[in-house]
């Protein structure tokens, strides 16, 4: 562990380099960043982990970085909030979504949310499970459906996320 030190610390450096050093103005940086400056923050005492966390949310939202588009992740946001209930988490994703993406509307963002409430059978396949879903009159493409489908198997506990809800994300040809 201590050969990757060095190279921990030199991430670090890089990764907060450009966010300020206390807030309000971390949050500024964050609401130019990824269109939301995440309050909660403000409530920490100790600024170098807000800079951390910051840089944390800078990273996660950068499609580059993670290989999943942002738009999506506000989106997979959603659903997390809409599987666990939390109506404060579900607006603040609503409301980034709005912001951040402009091609989706009120009643694209409205159907993620439904989705999210739904029973969802994931013992069975991927098209089947999403028969009758929220999602089926979205502009959605086949692959945010999908994510969005996986997404909603891990909020509830990553071991809803089975090989067998993987594996039936990835049959080809598949239309709602």
């Amino acid at each position: 562990m201590l050969r990757h030190l060095p190279a921990a610390i030199s991430f670090d450096i890089a990764a907060t380099k450009k966010i300020p050093k206390s807030w309000p103005a971390i949050g500024d940086y964050l609401s130019q960043q990824v269109g939301h400056s995440f309050p909660v923050l403000a409530l920490l005492n100790h600024s170098r982990a807000v800079r951390a966390i910051a840089g944390c949310i800078c990273l996660n939202l950068d499609a580059i970085v993670c290989g999943i588009e942002s738009d999506a992740k506000y989106l997979m946001g959603i659903v997390f909030a809409g599987v666990n209930r939390n109506r404060l988490m579900a607006k603040e994703f609503r409301k980034m979504t709005k912001l951040m993406v402009d091609y989706y509307d009120e009643d694209c963002i409205n159907a993620v949310y439904e989705f999210s409430k739904e029973d969802t059978d994931f013992s069975v396949d991927f098209m089947d499970a999403l028969t009758d879903s929220a999602l089926r009159d979205t502009p959605l493409s086949e692959m945010q459906v999908r994510m969005l489908y996986i997404a909603k198997a891990s909020s509830y506990a990553p071991t809803r996320t089975t090989q067998a809800v993987v594996d039936s994300t990835k049959a080809p040809c598949f239309k709602i």
